[in-house]
């Protein structure tokens, strides 16, 4: 599914569950804190986000037989910069890491 600008309301509660997965991720390297716990911070890192000129696109995967979003990305695009993007996030629902069974 391709999103553009913030998520349908209906969606918040699932895409909450699949954002919030990158706080499970390990590393040993990395000194990455929490940022998303909640659908508030979704809904203000999507608010910012506009404020500050950037539009955002995403993509969902959804696991076919249930429709549950398996994972995301999102990218942010510069309103007046439309040839540049960066790269925000990315997830896999722990279910559908490294499989390619029933998903997408």
């Amino acid at each position: 599914m391709r999103i553009q600008g913030a998520r349908p309301e209906e969606l918040l509660d699932a895409y909450v569950d699949a954002v919030t997965v990158i706080n499970d991720a390990r590393s040993t390297t990395s000194t990455w804190t929490t940022r998303f716990n909640d659908a508030g911070g979704i809904c203000k890192y999507e608010r910012c986000q506009e404020l500050s000129g950037y539009r955002l696109y995403r993509v969902l995967a959804l696991h076919r037989a249930s429709g549950a979003i398996a994972g995301h990305t999102v990218v942010a695009v510069r309103s007046d910069r439309p040839q540049l993007g960066d790269q925000h996030d990315t997830t896999a629902v722990g279910a559908h890491r490294g499989t390619a069974s029933g998903c997408c």
